[in-house]
């Protein structure tokens, strides 16, 4: 099975198995801010692990990158396909990004997150002093 395969079966295992907590009302609501199952078992048990390991695995991203950009670039035998290949990979990385960027805004304005969503407007913050500069 590819990878493509998998990661589609679990995205709609992920929102079957969303659908079914708000379904059998295992989700926290207005109604019922706090759900005890969700809390204690799904956030504070099983998604508090799942994203430990996740952000575990988010600090090996920087160096693994890094080493497979330096891999990359020394295993090339003429200097001159690097600046080929460096202006292919910029434009394929401003394609993606501009592709990936369009889609989100276009899924924001279709779905329109946070109406409904009212925060309270009364609060006030005041921050402290600064810390000086230099020590005297």
């Amino acid at each position: 099975m590819t990878l493509t395969k998998k990661i589609i079966i679990f995205m709609i295992a992920g929102a079957i198995v969303g659908l079914g907590f708000n379904v059998f009302g295992l989700m926290p609501t207005i109604d019922n801010p706090e759900s005890t199952f969700t809390s204690n078992y799904i956030v504070g048990g099983l998604f508090y692990v799942v994203g430990k390991i996740l952000y575990a695995l988010q600090m090996l991203v920087v160096p693994l990158v890094f080493v497979s950009l330096f891999c990359g670039t020394t295993a090339l035998n003429d200097p001159a396909m690097l600046g080929k290949l460096g202006g292919k990979t910029l434009l394929l990385y401003l394609i993606t990004t501009a592709l990936a960027i369009s889609i989100a805004i276009s899924f924001a304005y279709l779905i329109n997150p946070g109406i409904g969503f009212n925060l309270p407007t009364d609060l006030e913050y005041t921050a402290k002093q600064a810390p000086p500069l230099l020590k005297s």
